[in-house]
């Protein structure tokens, strides 16, 4: 991992301490979750239920599974610097969902 990169994980880590906003960094290639607060702010005590793609996708709203495909694959196909905006309701530690509001970036 890049020296930049390293620096910004730490950055997003530094934010998102202070900040009722869900961060996180996905390396798409590898499936693999660099960064996220999303597993604090779902209440699980690690990001392990979250870590990968395949794993978030376990945890969506099964009415919301079909719309957060389609616009990841839309963030996937998209130039870097590009926003993507989507809603999906995701699975917390309790069983209960919670709505989260997605704006994505592609570096």
């Amino acid at each position: 991992m890049s020296m930049l990169m390293l620096s910004t994980l730490r950055f997003l880590q530094s934010v998102s301490s202070v900040s009722p906003v869900v961060f996180g960094a996905f390396d798409i290639p590898s499936d693999r979750l660099l960064f996220s607060s999303a597993g604090e702010y779902l209440g699980y005590e690690t990001n392990e239920k979250l870590d990968t793609i395949s794993k978030i996708e376990q945890h969506i709203h099964p009415e919301d599974v079909d719309n957060y495909q389609e616009k990841f694959k839309t963030l996937l196909v998209s130039k870097p610097g590009e926003f993507v905006e989507f809603t999906f309701r995701l699975q917390d530690a309790e069983g209960n969902y919670r709505t989260l509001l997605i704006r994505d970036i592609r570096f």
